[in-house]
Parts: C-alpha cells; structure tokens; sequence
C-alpha cells in the first residue's frame, strides 16, 4: 500500500480509529469506549466517519481495516462470532456494511491476526523474514 488507510480496532472496551500512512506514522488517533447497551454498531460507524471527515472524506484511504476480537469469515467478509462484543453487533459486522460509508475496500479481520503483521512490517519483526506472534487476553 502506498497510500494511508484507516485502522479500527474493534474491542470489547474500547473502539479505536486511525488514520495510518504507508510507513506506519500515525497521524490522527481516537478512541471512544464501546457502547454495550446499543443493538447494532451504530457507535463504531460514527467513530470512523468521524475519523474518515476529520482526515480528508471518503475517497482518502486506500484502505479500511478493522481488528474485530472474534473468528472472521473472510470468504463471506463478515464477524462470525464475538463473545466480547454486545449482541448482536457480529450479525450487523460485515464488509459490505461497513464499506456503504466508504470509497476505498475495507477490510475484517482477527485484531490478533493484524497485531502480528504490524510487528512484522513495522516492530521487532520487520528485519526478520520469519516471526512468531503471541498474544494473551
């Protein structure tokens, strides 16, 4: 990717947007706790619209990835199961869904899968061509 994207991390506490260029430097950062008592993401499709007006509008990103705590179907590009977010919100969790407010592809996947390729591309990883990636919750 040679442009920034917009980084979300979905998780059971809190809900974290930003906006990340192409070498890894973050340049704008919001967090909100996450709504427990709302029946869809309403909450979390505010916080990356407010991110996405706040860095340049729709058509800035090269891409939109979101770090779901739960098994992600990648075939089908949807949240399939999610002990730590309210009920409901996997259902609701889709690609498709998420990407109405959006130019650029976005993208679900595991937030244990994307913190390893972080580390990877731009942590203790990077000057390795093999890592291992452990993470404890």
């Amino acid at each position: 990717m040679t442009g920034p994207v917009l980084a979300v991390d979905l998780g059971g506490t809190n809900m974290r947007a930003a906006i990340v260029d192409a070498d890894g430097t973050i340049t704008l950062r919001v967090s909100e706790p996450t709504p427990h008592d709302a029946p869809c993401p309403a909450a979390l499709q505010q916080l990356m619209a407010s991110v996405r007006d706040r860095g340049g509008g729709p058509g800035t990103f090269e891409a939109v990835v979101v770090g779901v705590p739960g098994r992600v179907n990648h075939a089908a590009g949807r949240l399939e199961h999610a002990p730590n977010l309210p009920a409901g919100w996997a259902a609701e969790l889709t690609e498709a869904e998420l990407a109405r407010h959006f130019v650029a592809e976005v993208y679900l996947a595991n937030d244990a899968d994307l913190a390893a390729v972080g580390e990877a591309h731009f942590g203790a990883g990077r000057a390795f061509t093999d890592i291992v990636y452990i993470t404890i919750s």
